[in-house]
């Protein structure tokens, strides 16, 4: 197998995998259940399954604490833990009902440390993630305001709703939308690409921002990501070499 097939087939394998842990696009209905298991628990274990299967061909080390962001996490699952202990003390829920009530925050902790490990090794590249959650992010920006658009009247995606404004709201994961408003907001604050290209980065985060503000009316992530782009902006003609996480 050509090098390129080999990235082509581990990009199409993550969008899969990104796809199972992003709710399955909600085309899955969370209200049904596999050994009480919903959808979405199904789709986590899945890329917890494809996460240690491609750490496990390495032998680095899966946790190190010298690494800050590691040692983040370590603490966030102990806060985890003893947040489960507090609630059986204070309210004598078991420990494990604890733990089981945050299983999701669990699995993404354990996740985290794998996918580290198979791109510290070079299992999966980089630039491989970085389009398959792009890919992934288009597609649920495309089908989040097509739902908008043919709702009530046609409901394909199992999502909660509730009104605002006088108007549906949608409560869909903006997690992969703001990653992509970022990525394409520096793409048109890029003087080097062509404006055809910048035209098409300034389009994709109008669309951002309308579902944001319209579909799912969000009204601190809308000026978050309004904030973070001044400041991009400001960045960038300043000459400033800073990078802004969001």
């Amino acid at each position: 197998m050509s090098e390129e097939m080999k990235i082509s087939k581990n990009k199409l394998v993550l969008v899969v995998m990104i796809v199972c842990i992003q709710s399955f696009l909600y085309f899955a209905d969370e209200a049904f259940e596999i050994l009480k298991l919903q959808p979405s628990d199904v789709g986590l274990l899945v890329f917890f399954t494809f996460a240690l299967i491609k750490s496990l061909r390495t032998k680095k080390k899966i946790i190190n604490i010298e690494y800050n962001l590691d040692l983040y996490i370590v603490l966030f699952f102990a806060l985890i833990l003893t947040s489960s202990i507090q609630s059986n003390l204070v309210f004598g829920q078991s420990i494990i009902d604890g733990l089981i009530q945050q299983r999701r925050l669990i699995i993404w902790c354990l996740i985290y440390f794998l996918i580290k490990k198979a791109l510290e090794s070079g299992n999966i590249r980089y630039s491989t993630l970085f389009e398959a959650l792009k890919i992934v992010a288009f597609l649920e920006l495309f089908l989040f305001i097509l739902q908008y658009l043919i709702a009530p009247s046609f409901m394909f995606l199992h999502v909660n709703t509730s009104t605002r404004y006088g108007g549906l709201r949608f409560y869909f994961m903006p997690t992969l939308l703001d990653f992509l408003f970022m990525v394409e907001a520096d793409k048109l604050l890029d003087k080097k690409r062509s404006h055809q290209k910048r035209l098409l980065s300034a389009v994709t985060c109008l669309l951002v921002i309308f579902e944001t503000m319209v579909v799912q009316k969000f009204r601190l992530t809308s000026i978050a990501l309004l904030i973070c782009l001044a400041l991009a902006m400001y960045i960038k003609r300043s000459g400033i070499d800073t990078k802004i996480v969001y």
